[in-house]
């Protein structure tokens, strides 16, 4: 799953739509933004998105205007792992 989150209200949006609201601390954007890909916030959203299948995720995001993109098929399917852009 690639989840294209681009903007502080975006990252708000999927902190909400993951039952996480604590993730959307003021500053926490700069901080995500600049995290390496393989930091704690990746490692969080990766423990959060195991929980559910990509698809119900997707629909989950889309709903709080969250842009991402499911690929077809394979792992990413059953439990994605998302890459944060």
């Amino acid at each position: 799953m690639e989840i294209s989150v681009q903007t502080e209200e975006q990252w708000h949006s999927l902190a909400v739509c993951l039952g996480r609201p604590e993730l959307a601390y003021e500053g926490a954007w700069e901080a995500v933004r600049d995290s390496p890909p393989d930091g704690g916030a990746a490692r969080v959203l990766e423990e959060a998105f195991t929980e559910d299948p990509a698809d119900l995720w997707a629909k989950r995001l889309k709903a709080h205007a969250v842009p991402c993109e499911v690929e077809s098929g394979g792992a990413d399917a059953r439990h994605p792992t998302p890459d944060l852009y």
